[in-house]
């Protein structure tokens, strides 16, 4: 678990200090190389590529690694951005490996590395490798996947196992981890940072009153009890990942009902591993889902600036038609029951949700959600913009402020969520919700309720890049053709 966002960062600091090394060094090259007889940035581009050079850069490289991780510009607490901190540290680590590169060219008679390429390359990598870093923790920030790059995680057990991973989790807050705290029927260890939250029995409510993305269950398999599995029933079926540290169990998992079992390690205050069975029931986050999401801000950006002008037509012709607001805004559960703003082109008159309670008697839909085909709520213009799907287009920007994404289950209202009779179907919000999703281009208005939803779990257990991009090409005729919401 920390191991992996550590193991993640650390790499994509790498690559950023690499990409600053190199850019300095042709900086320097050009500029120094002026005032060097017979030497130029063209002239060293052109050089030939020999084995001697190749090793040569790469021996540079890694020496420039090196300092710098030996400085602990690659440790955890670099998960947190301290700009003061990392320009200092940057500074003394550049400032080692100029005197190392000078060293090397003096003791190779290297005729590059004079004392104005030294001066140049330092006071400029120094800058450089701050605003690199400085464009890595914002690109990090953007590639969150819908948990706003932190991990609430609730621990059952007061066992010094418990305590055991609760100091991992402190040790570890750079990382984005947070600890909700425990919940035991008894308290096996108590002290004064002890959070106990409640009995095993609260579970249910604390689920209701917390937002919960993971489980830990810190307690011996032999003590397991009818309630430690209802606790892991419930997060199987809400897609909440538990946790069972190894230590902590006797034998196997007797289940055979879950998706995907793996283990994963957890770096511990003294920089020690340790071994973790993590079981997902919705989506784990790694390299896949870091893709879709790269995918996706790429594409709603794209498809937003294509779309300026339809989207300033339909403000144009609201503010005309309808006056203020232009926009529809309502809570709707996101990632894990993350409650989040979600932006349409309002459709409908004023104090159209005021209106909903009088009229769920006509409610067309079965099921927890609502739905009417003539909505008298709805206006001409509204009606328009439905049919056409343009209402949704402010949604790309609940998926470039990373509460959505391009494809997933459709995020329903809150209420909507509180009818909901079968729980398993919460298992939705394991997930980022899409703009578009299997229930569009499925029906839609004319599949049940129970379909949808096991529309949107069977997508979420199979999901695949090519899964959303076919989705993707199967919505474009239905908005073309006007076959949105009625």
């Amino acid at each position: 678990m920390f191991a992996t966002r550590h193991q993640f960062i650390f790499k994509a600091n790498v690559i950023a200090d690499l990409a600053a090394l190199t850019f300095t060094w042709l900086y320097a090259a050009k500029v120094a190389g002026g005032y060097l007889t017979g030497f130029s940035l063209r002239y060293m581009m052109e050089m030939r590529l020999s084995l001697a050079n190749i090793i040569g850069a790469v021996l540079l490289a890694a020496i420039w690694i090196l300092v710098f991780r030996t400085r602990g510009l690659y440790g955890a607490r670099r998960a947190k951005f301290d700009l003061g901190l990392e320009t200092l540290d940057i500074a003394v680590a550049a400032g080692i490996g100029t005197v190392i590169f000078a060293a090397i060219g003096l003791f190779l008679n290297i005729t590059l590395f004079s004392p104005l390429f030294l001066a140049i390359f330092w006071g400029v990598v120094t800058v450089v490798e701050v605003v690199f870093r400085l464009g890595l923790q914002w690109l990090l920030s953007k590639l969150h996947l819908g948990d706003r790059n932190q991990r609430n995680i609730l621990i059952v057990g007061t066992n010094e196992a418990a305590w055991e991973y609760a100091r991992k989790i402190e040790a570890n807050a750079g990382l984005g981890y947070r600890l909700l705290g425990f919940i035991d029927d008894l308290v096996v260890i108590s002290g004064p940072e002890m959070k106990r939250l409640g009995q095993l029995k609260d579970f249910t409510q604390l689920l209701r009153d917390y937002v919960v993305d993971e489980v830990v269950i810190a307690m011996p398999m032999y003590s397991y009890s009818k309630a430690i599995q209802d606790i892991i029933d419930q997060s199987h079926e809400r897609g909440i990942a538990v946790r069972f540290p190894l230590s902590q169990i006797f034998s196997g998992l007797t289940r055979n009902n879950v998706w995907r079992v793996r283990q994963e390690s957890t770096l511990g205050p003294s920089g020690d591993f340790s071994a973790d069975l993590v079981v997902y029931s919705g989506h784990e986050l790694g390299g896949r889902y870091l893709v879709k999401r790269v995918f996706d801000l790429l594409f709603a950006g794209t498809l937003a600036i294509l779309t300026l002008p339809i989207a300033l037509t339909a403000t144009l012709l609201i503010l005309i038609t309808m006056g203020r607001p232009v926009l529809f805004v309502q809570h709707r559960y996101g990632y894990n029951g993350r409650v989040f703003d979600l932006y349409k082109f309002r459709t409908m008159i004023r104090n159209a949700d005021a209106m909903q309670a009088q009229l769920r008697t006509m409610n067309e839909r079965d099921g927890a959600a609502f739905k009417m085909k003539n909505d008298p709520r709805v206006t001409r213009l509204g009606r328009l913009l439905r049919k056409t799907s343009i209402d949704e287009l402010p949604q790309l920007l609940n998926v470039l402020k990373g509460d959505m994404s391009m494809v997933g289950p459709r995020p329903l209202p809150l209420a909507d969520y509180e009818r909901m009779d079968n729980i398993s179907h919460r298992r939705r919000l394991s997930v980022l919700p899409g703009i578009t999703g299997p229930w569009q281009i499925s029906g839609r208005d004319s599949i049940s309720f129970e379909a949808w939803m096991k529309m949107d779990l069977e997508y979420i257990d199979n999901w695949r890049l090519a899964t959303d991009l076919k989705i993707i090409l199967l919505t474009v005729p239905i908005v073309l053709f006007g076959h949105g919401s009625k």
